[in-house]
């Protein structure tokens, strides 16, 4: 009998006839996928407009920095009984702004803007900052917030914005991949049971499959950074033909090349947003 060309058969054939060289050999090639590619490989992130051309390049990395970076959060004050002219919704509305205004990293509170019944106020601030700097201020502007609604049980005090929705998006998934993971397991595990009849049969595939996805991670892990920055890139397409707003690749000049970064610096925002939802995205023209 010749033996089989298969190479996933030979590989099995060699994993039984060596049973503890193949376990041990898989368990130390997942460790060291995990160590070498969560703590050794320097995982250094690209710069998004690196990778862009020409004018669009350009436009790029005058748009990167020419705003302020910052989160715009809410609080709703609403009650139902009372009005503004009530005294314990003024106070309420004072409290919040006092208690915001005290509050570390927040900026720019805004005075109480009251909805045409009078029955809701809203008061705006901001979280300077990038998306990490933010994620930390809006625990204390939730606390806050929290402390108010507290102070104030008669009326309904709730915060809403850029970051606090993106931490409540965060610890959802979170939550809801942890009951996931505890429902699956066990599920996948008690159909292997009755599939093979004997649970250290079944308990091989689930080790198998959890064994590699930790393996999968650590290799993924070095270039990971690399492809998010391309994936940031690619959204950066709809400013490609922006530069040359008026005229085509070929018709421009090197003057008005040059000059397109520093319109974009000093172009107002309104008239820089109204010309980038007007730009499709797709691809430069090619001269």
């Amino acid at each position: 009998m010749q033996p089989s060309r298969n190479i996933a058969a030979r590989a099995g054939r060699w994993s039984a006839q060596h049973r503890k060289s193949a376990i041990l050999g898989w368990l130390g090639f997942v460790i060291v996928s995990l160590v070498i590619g969560m703590s050794l490989v320097p995982q250094k992130e690209i710069d998004s407009t690196s990778g862009l051309p020409g004018e669009t390049g350009q436009a790029q990395k005058a748009l990167d920095g020419a705003f302020p970076e910052e989160s715009a959060e809410q609080v709703l004050i609403q009650s139902k009984q009372l009005d503004a002219a009530d005294p314990r919704f003024q106070a309420a509305v004072a409290d919040m702004t006092q208690r915001l205004r005290n509050t570390g990293g927040v900026a720019n509170v805004g005075q109480a803007q009251v909805s045409a019944d009078g029955h809701s106020a809203l008061v705006t601030f901001d979280l300077p900052g990038d998306s990490d700097t933010a994620e930390k201020s809006v625990v204390g502007s939730l606390a806050a917030v929290a402390a108010a609604q507290k102070a104030h049980p008669h009326l309904r005090v709730e915060e809403m914005g850029d970051a606090s929705m993106n931490k409540e998006i965060a610890e959802t998934s979170g939550a809801e991949m942890g009951k996931s993971m505890l429902l699956s397991l066990p599920l996948t595990l008690i159909i292997l049971v009755f599939a093979f009849g004997a649970l250290l049969a079944a308990g091989i595939p689930v080790l198998l499959a959890l064994t590699s996805v930790a393996a999968t991670m650590g290799c993924w892990a070095p270039s990971a950074s690399s492809l998010r920055s391309m994936h940031r890139s690619s959204t950066s397409c709809c400013w490609s033909a922006w530069p040359s707003g008026s005229t085509t690749a070929s018709s421009t000049s090197s003057g008005h090349a040059k000059s397109a970064p520093q319109d974009a610096r000093t172009m107002p925002p309104s008239r820089l947003l109204r010309r980038h939802r007007d730009v499709r995205c797709s691809s430069p023209a090619s001269p």
